[in-house]
């Protein structure tokens, strides 16, 4: 009977965790390109729901968990280094790297994409600048 009881308690306390966490996060769609075709795709994960606009384009920056299906077309070792949210307007500043060895119009325009369909998922943004070592200007333009 003892041993009931406490796998009864172990089971409440793991199940309340998992709500309690699970609470605290939320759906959300990264952009990645569809192995073996041009088309860009939503990729659903999960993030904390704590400043899940920035979170997200983190996880974006990441790369897929499944490479062997999607990849990015966002150069690796990307960092942003900031991020704000004003007016539905969301400002990223971000390292070096995203110029880095790009070559050609279309892995712009795809790296573009993939950005702004990461952020504008989101009501609170509707339009997103990008910038580059506080430069905004000709970034990532084809």
């Amino acid at each position: 009977m003892k041993k009931l009881v406490i796998l009864i308690l172990i089971a409440v306390i793991v199940f309340g965790i998992y709500f309690i966490l699970k609470d605290n996060s939320e759906e959300v769609s990264l952009f990645f390109v569809k192995a073996g075709s041009e088309e860009v795709v939503a990729v659903q994960i999960q993030v904390d729901k704590e400043n899940a606009e920035k979170n997200t384009l983190v996880e974006l920056l990441k790369g897929p968990a499944e490479p062997e299906k999607y990849f990015s077309v966002i150069p690796k070792g990307v960092k942003i280094q900031s991020f704000k949210i004003e007016n539905k307007t969301a400002e990223v500043d971000f390292s070096e790297e995203l110029e880095r060895g790009i070559a050609g119009s279309m892995q712009v325009l795809v790296i573009r994409e993939q950005i702004e369909k990461t952020l504008k998922q989101f009501d609170s943004i509707s339009e997103v600048i990008i910038g580059i070592n506080g430069r905004t200007e000709d970034i990532l333009q084809p």
